[in-house]
């Protein structure tokens, strides 16, 4: 996973979008601050993206 972070970096660097300097990363943690009643489980999930694409193959 390393060389996949240097390859995103080098890439950045080479379209200019970013300056080489520091780079810092911490494992913070920080809670969820989702809405519990328009949260969906992933059978759920799978059924309405299952519907959402019949829907748009019948147009």
């Amino acid at each position: 996973m390393s060389e996949s972070f240097a390859q995103v970096l080098r890439l950045a660097k080479k379209l200019k979008l970013l300056k080489f300097g520091l780079v810092s990363v911490d494992g913070t943690k920080l809670d969820a601050n989702a809405n519990k009643a328009r949260s969906v489980r992933y059978d759920r999930a799978k059924e309405l993206s299952e519907q959402l694409r019949r829907r748009l193959t019948i147009r």
